[in-house]
């Protein structure tokens, strides 16, 4: 019956999905202003996030930790620093590790040109008092899965690193996959970790969208990668 329930959320979701790029009007958006966005978007949000943890402490000292921001557009990336920050002022964390993706951002009127991301990561840590010395970039190629492929990458770097625990920042709605996935390669590296919620808000149809990944990660792809976990 599992099984069976499995591959029908699989089906149901796709479906929507696939439509809302070929129906017209868009029936996600039609849904998203519709008395039905009340009861779906609380239900998506329930399972796509990842239930606050019980502690900040961790058994290793402070210089064997790190905290980590996913990677993500500049809205999202805004709600991650800030709680990164707030860890980070709590004595949680030696440095914060943030994911650069080549690009640039907002225009800058005094540089005359557009902030690279790596500008405007280190401008925005900074308005939240996060010095330079206590902020590194992570630099890798981002394969098609990209959760799958950053959260190997970071626990190889953090455990060739000396790290033991990573503190991971993500979207509200991220969590819950993050967790699914860090766990897949956590053991793997000898790494412990802690997943940790940004308050952004997010509109129905990414959270669809979100939920089908979920279930690709969590029935098939991640399981082709070895993991047992069904949380």
């Amino acid at each position: 019956m599992k099984v069976r329930s499995r591959y029908f959320c699989l089906v149901i979701v796709s479906l929507i999905i696939i439509s809302a790029f070929t129906i017209k009007p868009d029936p996600v958006e039609l849904l998203e202003n519709s008395p039905l966005d009340s009861v779906i978007h609380p239900y998506l949000e329930e399972k796509l996030r990842l239930p606050p943890p019980p502690s900040l402490q961790s058994q290793f000292p402070k210089k064997r930790q790190i905290i980590y921001v996913m990677g993500g557009d500049e809205k999202s990336l805004q709600a991650r620093f800030k709680k990164a920050s707030l860890l980070f002022h709590a004595g949680i964390g030696e440095q914060i590790w943030v994911y650069i993706q080549p690009g640039i951002t907002a225009f800058n009127q005094t540089l005359g040109r557009n902030f690279t991301n790596e500008e405007w990561a280190r401008r925005q840590l900074a308005l939240l008092n996060i010095a330079e010395k206590d902020i590194d970039f992570i630099d890798f190629e981002e394969g098609f899965w990209g959760t799958l492929s950053e959260s190997r990458k970071v626990l190889e770097q953090a455990g060739q690193q000396g790290y033991a625990h990573i503190h991971v920042v993500t979207s509200t709605y991220h969590t819950r996959r993050v967790w699914l996935t860090f766990s897949c390669f956590s053991e793997k590296n000898n790494i412990s970790f802690t997943v940790y919620a940004g308050d952004d808000v997010t509109y129905l149809r990414y959270l669809l969208k979100e939920y089908s990944k979920l279930l690709v990660y969590k029935y098939i792809l991640l399981p082709l990668n070895g993991s047992s976990v069904t949380y």
